[in-house]
């Protein structure tokens, strides 16, 4: 079952206000738009895999923890590069 947008956008606001952080901090240290962020937390639109490793960076969690599995796995087979994720994360769980 993959990750909703408004989950998403709850997990990325649940991280943001624990950490005490603004929207306009998080989205400036993400790069992108404030609005853009707004829109991800209330679940309007939901961000690709490059925005939510900014976002997840920015919040200085392991994106994974912003999604599923199911969305994690989709994510990193159909990402370029994503076998070498997978290898990196496979190392940091075992090692």
């Amino acid at each position: 079952m993959e990750t909703s947008s408004e989950e998403i956008g709850r997990l990325i606001r649940e991280e943001r206000k624990k950490k005490g952080l603004t929207q306009a901090v998080v989205a400036k240290s993400a790069g992108i738009a404030v609005n853009s962020l707004r829109l991800y937390e209330a679940g309007k639109r939901q961000p690709n895999f490059d925005q939510l490793k900014k976002i997840a960076r920015a919040l200085n969690v392991d994106p994974f923890s912003l999604m599923d599995f199911d969305m994690a796995s989709d994510a990193l087979f159909n990402y370029p590069g994503g076998d070498a994720l997978i290898k990196q994360r496979l190392l940091e769980v075992f090692d």
